[in-house]
């Protein structure tokens, strides 16, 4: 799951569950990792996978990168690079109350979602 999210991070201009689905089953991405040609992938597996990653992973991940980078660059450096930081996260606590709003998947019934995003212009 490593591979597939640096990867599709990488090489796609969005990610998501679908793009990273498309990414794993393309013949490159099984190559560059030594994965069988035959082996498949779906977005739903994708799904499950991720909600059992412990989140603490993609914030040891982020800080990783961040100290990285900001080794790597001065604030100088990085201010014409133009990048954000953006949180995005789907809600569902309060949304029983919502008429409308998103919903994840086909089935009739689920819960209602808000979602929020944050978005930080500088690092």
């Amino acid at each position: 799951m490593f591979y597939l999210l640096v990867y599709a991070f990488l090489a796609a201009d969005e990610v998501s569950q679908r793009k990273l689905e498309t990414v794993f089953n393309t013949d490159m991405f099984k190559t560059l990792f030594n994965i069988s040609l035959d082996a498949k992938i779906t977005h739903g597996s994708i799904s499950t996978r991720l909600s059992k990653i412990d989140l603490t992973f993609f914030e040891k991940a982020y800080e990783v990168i961040y100290q990285r980078f900001s080794r790597m660059y001065t604030k100088e450096e990085a201010l014409p690079m133009n990048l954000i930081r953006v949180d995005s996260s789907m809600v569902a606590e309060t949304c029983n109350k919502l008429k409308k709003g998103f919903t994840v998947g086909k089935k009739p019934g689920r819960k209602k979602l808000t979602q929020t995003n944050k978005i930080h212009d500088g690092l």
